[in-house]
């Protein structure tokens, strides 16, 4: 390849990454527009709102008595999670398209209302009385500890948990719901499409993508409460105590976790065992079919002959 060559399909490949970048950014600002458009503008209102009103609480909370300050953080993941939970009802919506717009909605989606509450953050600590409330904690805010690090978690430190808990609620709640509306549709996109049978591919696909929520659901319980350390003892010891009446609740999250992760490993489980058999009776189905066309399979004496 002489040099021409070279800077030619360099140039390609460079105009390709451009395009693929002004689309994803196009795609999301229409997202953006979709969502912060009117009518449906009032959605992301009453979200600052709300935030509004926790983060000036927040600032005369030192002790953290009062939840209300978490309003600024939930704000724009209930923004996104709305919406991509909105996605399986889309017209045209399909397994990849779920997946690109989630990363998309994740992405895009929170930064309108992450930096409307950072300005309205910056407007409260130009009270004397708020600056005054925080300056009291010694600089040790119940979760914060300056100015700098409250902004930052309200721009910044928002859009980053929107984008994680976009992903999260896309295989929680989103993929099950497009799986068990289409079936069919999901199946083919995937390995899937090569079983023969349309029953065994709506099976298959249900229990995998339902099986795969399950799992990550039970694995956020059981991290959330007494963690995945030594299962087997812990399991002993929670079990002991929910027979003696004086399980905890924490106790009783975390067994409930061992009950969905197990559920959801043995329909993942299903759902394989289930491809793999129905793909290996299609593969032999279409070995006899040549043969039961030529008459071969009619003729018992043929193998002899």
């Amino acid at each position: 390849m002489n040099e021409v060559e070279r800077v030619e399909n360099g140039a390609v490949h460079e105009g390709l990454g451009e395009g693929a970048r002004s689309g994803f950014t196009q795609a999301a600002w229409e997202e953006i527009r979709r969502a912060y458009g009117w009518p449906r503008t009032c959605f992301p209102l009453a979200l600052f709102a709300a935030a509004s009103w926790g983060t000036w609480d927040s600032f005369s909370d030192g002790a953290g008595d009062r939840l209300y300050g978490t309003f600024t953080l939930l704000a724009p993941v209930l923004l996104v999670s709305y919406y991509v939970i909105a996605q399986a009802w889309r017209e045209g919506i399909s397994f990849g398209r779920a997946v690109a717009g989630t990363v998309r909605l994740g992405v895009a989606l929170p930064i309108p209302l992450a930096l409307a509450n950072g300005l309205f953050v910056v407007v409260a600590w130009m009270f004397p009385v708020n600056r005054a409330a925080v300056e009291g904690y010694d600089g040790n805010h119940y979760y914060v500890r300056s100015f700098g690090e409250h902004l930052m978690l309200t721009t910044i430190g928002t859009v980053i948990v929107s984008a994680c808990v976009a992903l999260l609620v896309l295989i929680l709640v989103t993929l099950p719901l497009l799986v068990l509306r289409m079936p069919a549709d999901v199946a083919a996109e995937t390995r899937l499409r090569r079983v023969g049978s349309a029953r065994a591919r709506k099976v298959s696909i249900s229990l995998v993508v339902c099986g795969l929520s399950a799992l990550t659901l039970g694995g956020l319980l059981l991290a959330a409460t007494r963690g995945t350390e030594d299962i087997a003892r812990t399991l002993r010891d929670v079990w002991r105590a929910i027979q003696a009446g004086d399980a905890s609740g924490g106790e009783l999250a975390w067994f409930l976790g061992i009950l969905i992760s197990a559920t959801g490993a043995a329909a993942i489980a299903g759902g394989i065992g289930l491809f793999v058999v129905a793909r290996g009776a299609g593969r032999a189905e279409s070995e006899l079919q040549p043969r039961a066309e030529s008459g071969e399979l009619d003729q018992p004496g043929s193998a002899h002959e």
